[in-house]
């Protein structure tokens, strides 16, 4: 505690000294009677310190002369010189300012001439942009629909642009992309398409003389048969009936099974290319259209045992009945006839009893 009685107290004195000594060299005589009555407690220190200050200021005052002249002539021309440097920072300073205001106005020049070059390139955007719109219209109205892509492309926004697609623009995107899906895969041009009744699958036919099956959701191919350039579903999708139409020989058809890809069924009669193809409803029968001017309907129905029986039951009948003969005579030449099997007599003998005989 004695400690920090002690540094406060030194602490004052240091004070009162050094506010004299300022005041002295100010030119001030302080009046030291006033200082030890208003110090009572510093007192004797200041006295110490009086007596002491007198005896250096005689001893200073003896010495000086000379030295103290050549240090005010020192101090003088530090001070002239300190003045010179002062002004040539206040005319620097000045330049600076100068050069700063001549920066700020050269930028505030090329920043309105960059805004006005902006605002051209805005106007002349926003020109290209209705024209490119026109032109859109016009190509959609022209069946043009890859032009109308690539002028909506054109007119989509860079990275930092302004966005000047508005209410026409979205409008023609959608008609341009109506479309779901877009199937790829054929090098020649398709000629016929076909969904599965359930939707879930699209076969198609091509120039390039292939037939696709495609899966509708995923766009993926799932199939493809060669040699054919139309193509029919079955209504039960089970089956896909396909046939060639290259033009100068002559067409036949396949049936196809429509998941595995195995042919079941090769149908041949056509004396020229095939045209089209379509499965009736129930799907035993299939009708084909070729450029030799004629419809052909087949029996469309798989190649089973019993379906064998009743080919060649029928091609019996029709054997004996290619010149005229009589139900009773027809009957009996079946009876007779040991080529064929039983099976194949029973069946010919129904036929031949309902056989329509001209």
């Amino acid at each position: 505690m004695a400690d920090e009685e002690d540094s406060t107290r030194n602490e004052r004195l240091d004070e009162i000294i050094a506010d004299y000594l300022r005041r002295v060299a100010a030119g001030e005589t302080p009046d030291r009677q006033e200082l030890l009555a208003s110090r009572p407690e510093l007192a004797d220190d200041l006295r110490s310190f009086f007596a002491e200050h007198d005896k250096m200021e005689a001893l200073a005052d003896a010495a000086r002369g000379d030295e103290v002249r050549d240090q005010a002539r020192d101090a003088l021309t530090q001070k002239n010189r300190a003045d010179d440097n002062a002004k040539e920072s206040k005319t620097n300073a000045e330049l600076a300012d100068q050069k700063a205001a001549e920066a700020i106005a050269t930028a505030e020049r090329e920043r309105l001439q960059k805004d006005r070059a902006d605002e051209k390139t805005k106007e002349a955007r926003r020109h290209l942009y209705a024209a490119q719109m026109n032109l859109a219209q016009a190509a959609w109205e022209n069946n043009h629909v890859g032009r109308l892509r690539e002028l909506l492309g054109k007119t989509q926004p860079q990275p930092g642009e302004n966005d000047l697609r508005g209410f026409e623009w979205h409008y023609w995107n959608r008609l341009a992309h109506s479309y779901q899906l877009s199937l790829e895969g054929h090098t020649g041009a398709v000629t016929s398409v076909t969904f599965s009744q359930d939707g879930k699958r699209l076969a198609s036919a091509s120039h390039d003389r292939t037939v696709k099956v495609w899966d509708v959701m995923s766009g993926q191919e799932a199939l493809t048969l060669k040699g054919h350039t139309c193509v029919a579903f079955s209504l039960d999708g089970r089956r896909l009936a396909a046939a060639d139409g290259v033009y100068g020989r002559p067409g036949e058809l396949k049936v196809w099974d429509a998941t595995s890809g195995q042919e079941t069924l090769t149908l041949k009669g056509h004396s020229g290319a095939v045209m089209r193809v379509a499965f009736s409803p129930d799907g035993t029968r299939l009708a084909s259209a070729g450029d030799d001017g004629t419809v052909k309907v087949w029996d469309a129905r798989p190649w089973t045992p019993e379906l064998r029986v009743e080919q060649e039951a029928l091609s019996v009948v029709r054997f004996y009945t290619s010149s005229p003969i009589a139900r009773d005579e027809l009957l009996a030449r079946i009876r007779a006839d040991a080529t064929i099997s039983e099976a194949v007599r029973e069946r010919a003998l129904e036929f031949a009893r309902e056989w329509r005989l001209d």
